[in-house]
């Protein structure tokens, strides 16, 4: 049993192990049926709701979560993703070196959309032969690149932790979130690419950043932060990672156990911790009215809901930015749920005062 056991180990969260199509294909189907199966059994137990398969195979965590759920129920949920999403990289990079592919393209795993076409491409790719000079006991991956990639998803599954912790444990988009966590991920990325053999500058960067190119892919395949945003993040993360990166790489060639890289980890989350005792900004009202010449009752219909509008014509919505189209309402009264439908998806929204044809409140 115990051999069965620490194969199973070795074949889902190593790099040496040989990843046939079969292996493949029962993994995924058996750790998807697992990670449903307690998925469901949280969720059902803690908000009488259970979820539709149809609904979960959507990579989107919106589109599992209800706006009245608990919000820890994220937290645990993109926390119990993050062994899968290890399994996932590993198995996808060392299927693709089996099918005859760069282990490279294991990385596509975080891409969305893209990850399915690529799911399925290696669920029927054949084994390549190995070379005739390779020797039988020899790892799967070369080495060079299972330590280049276990670094940067050393970094990147710190990134995404801390991301979770922040945003939606604590709530917060601080300095730690910003700076100490990119920081962090520089250091324990370089760290773990030097600590046996000291590696070139430029490639000690390029797995950094790699880390943090990671840690956007996770989070837009998650749907915890759209690509914008994202966008906008990568100026301060970017060259903030490098300079922890530079650290880690120091840090690596001068001592002999991971002291540094190991108090960053404890130091971050209490740094979240802190930041999210200070008192909240003072909240400052904006009241923005629209006069329409009409009277309440021809108002009212248009206000709960609205049939198809044309699309903007001007360029800054053809790069992405979300423009309304439509928007529909579920049931009336409090209780009732409005959808209000963006190019980039919908609002769900809870009525939560209905005062026909005066006043519709709502939660977003």
């Amino acid at each position: 049993v115990y051999k069965r056991q620490a194969d199973l180990v070795a074949l889902w969260f190593g790099l040496r192990r040989r990843v046939t199509r079969l292996a493949y294909v029962a993994s995924g189907v058996g750790l998807m049926l697992l990670k449903y199966g307690v998925d469901v059994a949280v969720t059902a137990a803690t908000t009488g709701r259970v979820w539709h398969p149809a609904s979960y195979l959507s990579p989107l965590l919106s589109a599992k979560i209800h706006p009245n759920e608990p919000d820890w129920l994220l937290v645990w949920m993109a926390l119990w993703a993050l062994p899968f999403i290890w399994i996932g990289v590993s198995m996808t990079v060392r299927r693709a070196v089996d099918a005859g592919l760069s282990p490279w393209t294991g990385l596509l795993f975080f891409v969305p959309i893209v990850s399915y076409l690529v799911f399925a491409v290696l669920a029927v790719l054949p084994s390549r032969p190995a070379p005739p000079h390779r020797r039988p006991t020899a790892p799967l991956v070369p080495a060079r690149t299972r330590e280049t990639l276990a670094s940067a998803l050393a970094g990147a599954t710190i990134g995404i932790a801390a991301a979770v912790l922040s945003i939606y444990g604590l709530g917060g988009y601080g300095a730690s979130l910003f700076l100490g966590t990119p920081f962090t991920m520089g250091v324990v990325s370089a760290y773990t690419l030097n600590r046996r053999a000291r590696r070139t500058s430029a490639m000690t960067n390029g797995v950094v950043q790699l880390g943090i190119a990671l840690v956007g892919g996770a989070m837009l395949l998650l749907a915890l932060e759209g690509i914008f945003c994202l966008v906008m993040a990568y100026p301060i993360a970017g060259p903030v990672a490098f300079l922890g990166g530079l650290l880690g790489r120091e840090l690596a060639g001068r001592q002999p156990i991971a002291a540094a890289p190991v108090a960053l980890l404890l130091a971050l989350p209490a740094l979240m911790a802190a930041e999210g005792t200070h008192p909240a900004p003072a909240a400052r009202e904006v009241v923005t009215r629209v006069v329409v010449d009409a009277p309440p009752e021809h108002v009212w219909p248009n206000v709960v809901g609205f049939s198809e509008l044309p699309p903007p014509t001007r360029l800054i919505f053809e790069l992405g930015i979300a423009y309304p189209m439509r928007a529909r309402i579920t049931g009336s009264g409090v209780g009732a749920v409005r959808r209000c439908e963006f190019s980039t998806g919908a609002f769900v929204e809870p009525i939560t005062v209905w005062q026909p044809p005066h006043r519709l409140g709502f939660d977003v």
